[in-house]
């Protein structure tokens, strides 16, 4: 004999749809500091407490991504516990959680690294060590790579000023700085979930001094 069942299901999709996209927090206050294609708006999060008709003391996040549940919570005062495998991702939500940077504190670090960036080129290779990464820039037998020789020293000289940086949040901070500008002065872009060579990315070079630029 059938039961009827104790739930009732509601279809959300035209009400979600349009906010389960990250693109509109392109210009929100700090959820802007990095493009994360996979995440969604903060008015999801906003949304998801209007619906409830009381106001929660804690929530949990297993899959806190780029961080914008326990950012938006932060801004709001409730409390959430958050997880998050990637170790990048980890930096970023930990950097956007962050509410002890000072203006003079940042202007006088900015001031730094602005110093030795626009100061004479030296030698960088043998002062910053290489990524790892075989596919990161021109190599023997590879017929392409992810960055320009001059570009990877352009990055290169970002990293060794924010090295100069000496307190440890405010490293982060820069860090995800220049994680921001990556794909930008690279030969790839975001194709779903994969990465493809921009036309003509052989001919596309930016210098070191435009890559400190954009940064």
């Amino acid at each position: 004999m059938a039961t009827s069942s104790p739930y009732i299901i509601t279809d959300y999709t035209d009400l979600y749809k349009p906010i389960m996209q990250f693109n509109k927090n392109k210009t929100a206050f700090i959820h802007q500091w990095y493009p994360f294609v996979e995440g969604y708006s903060k008015e999801f999060i906003t949304n998801i407490l209007d619906e409830i008709d009381y106001e929660p003391q804690s929530a949990l996040d297993p899959f806190a991504g780029s961080g914008t549940t326990p950012v938006e919570l932060q801004e709001m005062g409730i409390k959430c516990h958050s997880f998050e495998v990637s170790p990048f991702m980890h930096l970023l939500a930990t950097v956007k959680l962050e509410r002890g940077y000072k203006f003079q504190t940042f202007t006088d670090y900015h001031i730094t690294i602005g110093s030795f960036l626009n100061g004479k080129l030296l030698p960088i290779r043998q002062m910053q060590e290489l990524p790892l990464a075989q596919t990161f820039q021109p190599r023997e037998g590879k017929k392409k790579w992810v960055f320009h020789r001059c570009v990877m020293d352009g990055i290169l000289d970002i990293k060794h000023a924010i090295s100069l940086v000496p307190e440890l949040k405010y490293r982060k901070l820069f860090s995800i700085a220049l994680a921001s500008i990556l794909l930008d002065v690279s030969n790839v872009y975001r194709n779903g979930k994969c990465l493809s060579y921009k036309d003509g990315w052989q001919e596309r070079k930016f210098t070191r001094r435009q890559v400190h630029q954009k940064f």
